[in-house]
């Protein structure tokens, strides 16, 4: 009977030896959130998590998701064909069905569509650009001696970044100013220090400081549908992972994201609080049971006095 209930004993620890889902993210607000909600989703689901976040960069994390540093991060369609060398796609459907396809050589998989793209926006003050009449990009050649902010990804990205989009609409630029943290970038701006800001569809604080965005009137800019995407290798693993992250697809809309983005940018929400709101708002994890004081919570220790 005793070698029975060893052998049960090692039989469960070798079922819960699976090595936990490494969960990445990009270095802003949004991929934070976005990973967390991916992470305690799969825990809810039982399946252990190491969370990663944030990873790195575009580049840093397609380089740890393919040499199986990682195992999901969330990436965006428009991003994924620059990733890949190919043109731009504006036709969401064409750009989601290619990167699908090509990433499978990578051994990487798409999952489901999220429900929101998050495309690269020019940005600028409101009150700017009806006193300089400018409601494209085009409008932006008519602009003496431009001061563009953005972060150091965007100056990188060959085929969907700062160099590529200046030719396509010939735009001369007396100063770039380069800056990862968002919150400075569009302090600058409402300060008078640069006049456009390369934003995200999403970013919370367009809505917050009703700012300006310019039309992308040339369609440069292809669309960034946001999925997770998950290794192959992971996905055997742990076989049920595409079915539990489906359940977000379509669930969050442009709205959903630039309210989540806002709160953790300008609210000074915490995004695993964020993520933990969304979750319970859409009851795709349980609500929070009301701690209750009882005897239970106390276990009952006894000291045995002698003499």
């Amino acid at each position: 009977m005793q070698k029975y209930w060893i052998c049960l004993l090692i039989f469960a620890l070798l079922c819960g030896c699976k090595e936990p889902v490494k969960i990445g993210a990009k270095t802003f607000s949004e991929q934070l959130v976005l990973a967390e909600i991916m992470a305690q989703l799969l825990e809810n689901e039982n399946i252990a998590v190491k969370r990663v976040i944030p990873y790195g960069n575009t580049r840093d994390c397609i380089q740890g998701l393919t040499s199986g540093q990682l195992d999901i991060y969330t990436e965006y369609t428009g991003t994924g064909l620059m990733i890949l060398g190919e043109p731009s796609l504006s036709d969401r459907e064409k750009a989601f069905s290619r990167v699908k396809e090509q990433f499978a050589n990578l051994g990487v998989a798409w999952q489901a569509r999220l429900g929101f793209a998050n495309n690269y926006v020019l940005v600028m003050r409101r009150d700017q650009s009806i006193a300089q009449k400018i409601e494209t990009m085009t409008d932006l050649t008519n602009v003496q001696s431009l001061r563009i902010g953005c972060d150091e990804d965007f100056t990188k990205r060959p085929l969907d970044g700062l160099s590529a989009m200046l030719r396509r609409y010939g735009l001369k630029t007396a100063q770039t100013i380069v800056e990862d943290d968002k919150s400075i970038l569009y302090r600058a701006l409402l300060d008078g220090e640069v006049d456009i800001v390369i934003g995200y569809s999403t970013d919370g604080q367009i809505e917050a400081f009703n700012l300006k965005t310019l039309s992308d009137n040339l369609r440069f800019f292809p669309v960034y549908e946001a999925a997770p995407i998950v290794h192959n290798k992971t996905l055997k693993r742990y076989p049920g992972i595409n079915n539990i992250l489906g359940k977000l697809a379509g669930l969050i809309d442009e709205k959903t994201m630039r309210a989540m983005n806002k709160q953790v940018e300008l609210e000074g929400v915490h995004y695993r609080d964020v993520a933990s709101q969304f979750l319970r708002k859409n009851k795709l994890i349980p609500e929070e049971e009301n701690k209750k004081t009882s005897i239970k919570n106390f276990p009952l220790r006894l000291k045995i006095l002698t003499n």
